[in-house]
């Protein structure tokens, strides 16, 4: 007898399998490394209120909006089909921020991110103007940028000279100082490869200043505990500028998600037979997918071309209990839950 499960647990292994399946064949994120990832099109919603950012490394560090004193919150907003088609998070500036497991070991940083240009001061130190953070912490201020446009504070005591010495890149473009270069104005994209590692446990937020949160878009984040090469970051910038339009990329088309422009879980059609060798799913559509299956590790166990999407048999076997399905074609990516002799809803 079919019994019905609550899939809310596997919803970060359907959308983790939905990034690493790209329909069109395209490069994927590298995930070697890789400790946090949160994108726009990734979050919990109650209503329209963002309360959750999903962590997409497989790591379950997912940001949590925070809930302190005079905070904002309705910020920040989802904006479908910002840029390239693809969302984005917009803080308005106002007291906000989300909270995650502190991460103290950070050796590279990757943000697709567009500062509100109205507080950028030129002429420093001007305390007047509050710095934005992107990232921060509780304690720390690794991330401290200047009280203005530039990316690190000109006080080496207040930023991580960890970032100040390592290595900053804008729209991938190796900078010379990042403490002289001003954050992306229109979308674009800041890396950065310290000489040590640095610490973060909070996004758009820094400690408990109200007016330091992030004012701006924030479509992605990625951060790994290992120092990229440079092969890697420049994949990474390719993929990223890319997907967005970032000026001096090469402009690709965003795949479709099923869902309102958020990627979504499906229930599952029906199971059709359950046996020894196979699971038989029934998926409602036309033409030809490609395949692909995740475990709930996030590990890929299964694909095959070509599948007509009527029938997909599934060698049982192989399979846990738990399961991801992936069905794609060149502009439609589809998630579905599966579970062996289940149903899920």
């Amino acid at each position: 007898m079919n019994t019905f499960i609550h899939a809310g647990s596997f919803l970060n292994v359907c959308i983790l399998g939905a990034l690493l399946f790209s329909a069109n064949g395209q490069d994927t994120i590298p995930r070697d490394g890789m400790e946090f990832w949160i994108r726009a099109d990734s979050v919990k919603l109650s209503g329209t209120q963002v309360t959750q950012l999903y962590d997409l490394s497989g790591k379950n560090n997912h940001a949590i909006k925070d809930n302190k004193s005079g905070m904002d919150a309705t910020a920040p907003v989802v904006v479908k089909n910002a840029y390239n088609g693809n969302p984005t998070l917009r803080f308005s500036g106002k007291y906000t921020g989300f909270s995650m497991t502190k991460m103290t070991d950070m050796r590279t940083i990757i943000a697709v991110l567009q500062k509100d240009s109205t507080e950028c001061l030129k002429r420093l130190p001007n305390y007047a103007t509050p710095a934005r953070f992107f990232l921060g912490d509780d304690a720390t201020t690794n991330f401290h940028p200047e009280h203005g446009c530039y990316l690190y504070n000109a006080n080496l005591g207040e930023v991580s000279t960890n970032l100040v010495n390592g290595m900053t890149f804008k729209n991938g473009i190796k900078v010379a100082d990042g403490r002289k270069i001003d954050f992306p104005f229109v979308l674009g994209m800041v890396s950065m490869i310290p000489t040590g590692p640095v610490t973060a446990s909070t996004v758009a937020r820094d400690r408990t200043f109200s007016d330091r949160s992030w004012f701006g878009d924030i479509c992605e984040i990625i951060i790994y505990n290992k120092a990229l090469d440079t092969i890697t970051l420049r994949k990474i910038h390719n993929i990223l500028g890319s997907k967005y339009g970032i000026p001096g990329f090469k402009t690709s088309a965003a795949p479709r998600t099923n869902g309102a422009g958020l990627l979504k879980t499906a229930p599952i059609i029906s199971l059709i037979n359950s046996n020894a060798q196979t699971t038989a799913v029934k998926i409602i559509g036309a033409g030809s997918y490609s395949l692909k299956v995740f475990n709930t590790q996030g590990r890929m166990i299964f694909q095959k071309s070509g599948v007509a999407p009527e029938i997909a048999a599934l060698p049982k076997e192989r399979l846990p209990n738990g399961y991801c399905l992936i069905l794609a074609t060149i502009n439609k990516i589809e998630t579905h839950l599966i579970f062996v002799n289940t149903i899920v809803r």
